[in-house]
């Protein structure tokens, strides 16, 4: 099993376009991330993530009302193209690396990027992850 991590930040041109939640943040992040995996011809899947109601309606393929259903419905068809795909929680505690890609994003002009290699600053945080370093959250 090969272990392929990408990381991806998005920002509207520094404008602010919109405030939302962190589940539909969380939601945008996922379905971003699949249409990524897809697109490098990825067959075989965990996807993990730290919103215990995300992964549940995931799961059981739940929808919702609103802009949340339009993520969903593009989750749930992405989902299918998949030969296998385990959807699972992580606890925040043990998702650092994710955390910062949002922080990093707050810093950056404008534009979807997709870094192929860890970008600056993170490789003690991914290091961390890889062995199961706590850290603690302030």
């Amino acid at each position: 099993m090969q272990r392929c991590v990408f990381n991806y930040v998005r920002v509207r041109s520094g404008i602010h376009v919109c405030t939302t939640s962190s589940f539909i943040a969380e939601l945008w992040g996922c379905r971003d991330g699949l249409r990524l995996t897809l697109s490098l011809g990825i067959h075989q899947l965990v996807l993990e993530m730290d919103s215990l109601l995300a992964v549940q309606m995931i799961q059981g393929r739940k929808m919702t009302d609103g802009f949340a259903s339009v993520l969903f419905s593009d989750i749930f068809s992405m989902l299918n193209s998949f030969d296998s795909c385990v959807v699972q929680h992580t606890l925040q505690e043990g998702n650092f690396a994710a955390d910062f890609m949002p922080w990093l994003g707050q810093r950056l002009s404008h534009g979807t990027i997709f870094y192929q290699t860890p970008p600056s600053g993170i490789e003690f945080i991914l290091q961390g992850d890889i062995v199961g370093t706590m850290f603690c959250r302030s």
